[in-house]
């Protein structure tokens, strides 16, 4: 089944207001992944939302509150893109990279890089989401594309999108990554479908 979104980010902090009372006595799963048993919770502490990331029933491996919709939305995608979504990244030009919390080449990124990483895989992934979800409705039914793609399929449809695009379409597609150079070392990049002949602002 692979992660499943229960609540979408930008729908948290409404949830959270009509749900204070119930938040402030439990835990309430927001997004979970069934094959890696992560799961993202959401509370309550000192009136404002929390967020705990647990592995099956073991103590909290990362919490973080936040203060405001922005920051509810923004620290919730950073909790699923981190311990929901490993990131693995092929191309018609060869493996660029497998990024995981516990893969040990995860050492070689710079924590703004790092960071960088996670915050541009998290916009591409909730984008992948909402283009889904628009492309698969029909008048009769709502879906949800969580619901019916498992984890690898969303990263292939993702890498297949974002390939033809720069491919094909000759688009400079911006999503920073580690990629294996000519010498098999590991090298940060922004543009690993090819290097843009102009200067893109982000």
């Amino acid at each position: 089944m692979g992660a499943s979104i229960h609540i979408q980010p930008e729908n948290i902090w409404s949830f959270f207001q009509k749900n204070r009372k119930r938040l402030s006595e439990e835990m309430v799963a927001i997004a979970e992944n069934d094959d890696t048993e992560y799961a993202v919770y959401l509370t309550e502490e000192d009136g404002l939302p929390h967020f705990c990331v647990c592995k099956g029933d073991g103590a909290p491996e990362y919490e973080e509150g936040a203060i405001n919709e922005q920051d509810c939305a923004d620290t919730a995608k950073k909790c699923c893109v981190q311990y929901l979504f490993p990131v693995t990244v092929t191309s018609q030009r060869g493996k660029l990279y497998a990024f995981d919390e516990e893969d040990a080449v995860a050492d070689l990124v710079e924590p703004d890089q790092e960071d960088t990483i996670y915050e541009r895989e998290d916009d591409l992934f909730f984008a992948l989401y909402d283009f889904l979800n628009v492309v698969l409705q029909s008048d009769e039914s709502n879906v949800d594309a969580a619901e019916i793609f498992d984890q690898d399929s969303l990263e292939t449809i993702l890498d297949n999108i974002l390939e033809d695009l720069a491919t094909n379409f000759g688009m400079p597609i911006y999503r920073p990554m580690m990629v294996e150079d000519g010498n098999g070392c590991e090298v940060y990049t922004e543009y690993p479908y090819g290097e843009p002949e102009y200067e893109v602002e982000k």
